[in-house]
This record gives C-alpha cells, sequence and structure tokens, in this order.
C-alpha cells in the first residue's frame, strides 16, 4: 500500500484487487483514503470530516460523492458536525454516525442521504444516568438493528422503524459499570470498563446478550494503564492489552 498525500491535501493510498480464486493480482489500481469499506456495489471512502465517495471496484472510476458540509442542513441544524463513524453498509444503505450523535443512512446507488435519526440524543437518551462515553461510536449492526453498549446502557436502533430500544442499564448506585471498549459476538460482548463512572478502565467483563446480565466480572488489582483496547476472544481465553504494553490473559468461563 503506497501512503501519500494527494493534490487536495487528503492521505491516500493505493488499493489493488486480488483474486484468491485465480491466485492472481488484478490490473486495477483503486486511489483512495484509508477509511475504506466495500461491497459487491463497489467502494467506499470518506474524505476528510464530511465527505463520502463510491467508486467502481471494476474500473476505479468515481460513481458520486456527497459532502454533507454542503447538505448537512436538510437533516440537522447542528453545526459541528464531522463523520465519527463507518459503521458498514446494510442493504441499499450506507450507514453513518457523526460527531453530532446523529446516525445517518446514505443510499449506496446515489449518495443521497436516506434518512437521519433527528434529534436522537435529545429525545431517546435524556434518560440515562450517566452520558455514553464512547459518544455512541463502534455500532454494532445485527439483524436489521443497531446495537450499542456503551457507558452503563446497552440499547438498540431500529433501522427500519428508526426507534431506540432500551435493553438493559446497570441499576445499581454504587459500584455501577461504565462501559468503555467492547467486543460483540453473537451471544456476549466483552468490555473493559470503570466503576462508577470514572474514566480510567480497571474492570474487564462479560456480557450475555440473550439473557441481559453480566456473567463475569473481575477487577484488575494494581493495573497501572488503563484497559483501553476492546478484549479479544480465542476459544475460552480472553486476552486484553493494558496501556503499558502488558497482555492479560483470563479463561472465558461462560
Amino acid at each position: 500500500m503506497n501512503r501519500r498525500k494527494s493534490e487536495d491535501g487528503y492521505q491516500v493510498a493505493d488499493y489493488h484487487k486480488y483474486n484468491f480464486s485465480t491466485d492472481q493480482l488484478i490490473d486495477l489500481k483503486l486511489t483512495g483514503t484509508l477509511n475504506f469499506i466495500s461491497d459487491s456495489n463497489g467502494g467506499y471512502f470518506v474524505y476528510g470530516n464530511s465527505m463520502i465517495r463510491k467508486c467502481s471496484l471494476d474500473t476505479g472510476e468515481q460513481l458520486w460523492q456527497n459532502k454533507l458540509s454542503e447538505t448537512v442542513s436538510d437533516f440537522t441544524s447542528k453545526a459541528d458536525y464531522t463523520i465519527r463513524e463507518f459503521i458498514g453498509v446494510h442493504g441499499n444503505q450506507i450507514l453513518l454516525s457523526l460527531t453530532t450523535d446523529d446516525l445517518v443512512g446514505i443510499s449506496t446507488e446515489s449518495g443521497k442521504v436516506l434518512w437521519h435519526s433527528d434529534k436522537f440524543v435529545n429525545k431517546d437518551l435524556l434518560q440515562l444516568r450517566s452520558s455514553l462515553v464512547g459518544s455512541l461510536s463502534h455500532w454494532h449492526p445485527e439483524d436489521g438493528k443497531l446495537f450499542q453498549f456503551d457507558g452503563d446502557t446497552y440499547l438498540s436502533f431500529d433501522l427500519q422503524s428508526r426507534e431506540t430500544q432500551f435493553l438493559w442499564q446497570d441499576a445499581r448506585n454504587e459500584n455501577f459499570i461504565t462501559v468503555i471498549r467492547k467486543n460483540y459476538t453473537n451471544n456476549y460482548i466483552y468490555f473493559t470498563a470503570s466503576l462508577n463512572q470514572r474514566l480510567f478502565p480497571t474492570v474487564i467483563g462479560i456480557f450475555e446478550r440473550t439473557k441481559l446480565t453480566i456473567t463475569w466480572i473481575h477487577e484488575v488489582e494494581q493495573v497501572v494503564r488503563a484497559l483501553n483496547d476492546a478484549p479479544q476472544v480465542d476459544g475460552d481465553r480472553l486476552y486484553v492489552l493494558d496501556g503499558g504494553g502488558e497482555l492479560h490473559i483470563y479463561k472465558a468461563d461462560v
């Protein structure tokens, strides 16, 4: 990958196609930013703070672009916005979250804004005791919904009805968790967290999604560096790397 700056100042790289069936490198060079995702319809790149482009994976040709700074007035009145997370592609729409905490669906065919979660935070999240420390990042798409486990709350956002459902909240007044980093699987969420809304995560835990309960939690003793990386799972082993480079390994009995 050849990284460099484009003429308009963006950090870009050259992408190449490889056919695993024929073990051949296809003669196509696609240039775009490092924030990239693809599906069967094309490749999508985020440029800078607010622009997204679609390119053909067959020819490298740009098919459309949407500069949200020029269309933002169509779906939000807030001025401070950038693309926070490229969540992924769901059906015929690209899913984005913005720094305004809006969720946005963009057509994969035209690049036009299909919908936005108007006043999502103001209307639906005011009831939360603690702020969502992850700022609504790292959404997990699954079965037509987006799931979020952050702060002391687990919630879902229905992509068809645009309705928010609060699935679980840590109701304890003391030693309640504040989830900061997480890793989703079909049945579990493996997370690091702090206690009592502190931002320094020293706790590792496992949340069972079907039963909506914490099945295992452990506070790391004498941790020097915060547990700022999401836990990783391999078999029955749970791995967490702390900020000092020390790897913590546990048996994930669930």
